[in-house]
């Protein structure tokens, strides 16, 4: 959701400078520790206590902020970015569940009955007038193929690539440097060929392998040329 003037009072954000020279804010959502909502309790459904204290659920994702679109659209101005890649490191559930694989309205808790988190996340980032250029997809476990795509139409279909493979996505950015062989394939390949600092990027990661994602988002914190490309 987009915050209220009073609560970017008290909530962290970013400022830059646009090429024009003038200055940007953008505020940050409010995470703890398990990367959920604030007031969720994670795993306090396991406990006997009282539903009311229980906070929200800990798949409710209506504190997320991200950028809005929709008035540059509205007011023929320049887009935020000159274009928008989405990387889904984790996607075994694919686009099936939804007529037309994606959702029909933004939803307010992400679930992996029916769909998953990338056509949540998609859906959210087009409600906000931003569509992806390019979508980089994987899995590390085998996947039924035609479920995967679902009823997913041609307009999306078409700029999407789907690896299963966690060899691609655990090649670490340092061995591109050092101009080893890696696979076309791998994550900080193609992210780091693919993407701009203009561009939207966002990266996605539940691959339910704490090493493997442990090691990913090290790798992003550790190379700022990395983590320079990545917006969300």
């Amino acid at each position: 959701k987009t915050p209220t003037i009073e609560e970017t009072t008290v909530m962290s954000y970013f400022k830059y400078r646009n090429a024009d020279g003038t200055m940007n804010m953008e505020i940050i959502e409010s995470l703890h520790g398990n990367a959920r909502h604030p007031f969720a309790r994670v795993m306090c459904d396991k406990l006997d206590i009282t539903p009311a204290l229980r906070g929200e659920k800990v798949l409710d994702i209506t504190h997320l902020i991200l950028p809005n679109d929709c008035e540059n659209e509205t007011h023929k101005k320049q887009p935020l970015s000159s274009r928008n890649l989405f990387f889904d490191l984790g996607s075994s559930e694919g686009f099936h569940g939804f007529e037309g694989g994606i959702p029909l309205q933004t939803p307010q808790v992400i679930s992996g009955i029916g769909g998953s988190i990338n056509t949540s996340i998609l859906q959210i980032i087009f409600d906000r007038c931003i569509e992806f250029d390019d979508i980089f997809a994987w899995e590390v476990t085998e996947v039924e193929h035609a479920k995967w795509w679902g009823s997913l139409g041609p307009d999306i279909r078409r700029k999407i690539q789907f690896y299963v493979d966690e060899g691609n996505l655990s090649v670490s950015f340092e061995e591109k440097q050092r101009k080893e062989e890696v696979p076309s394939g791998s994550f900080f390949q193609l992210l780091s060929d693919t993407a701009t600092p203009d561009d939207y990027v966002v990266v996605k990661v539940d691959i339910d392998r704490p090493a493997l994602e442990q090691y990913i988002m090290q790798t992003v914190v550790d190379n700022k040329v990395i983590s320079n490309l990545i917006d969300e």
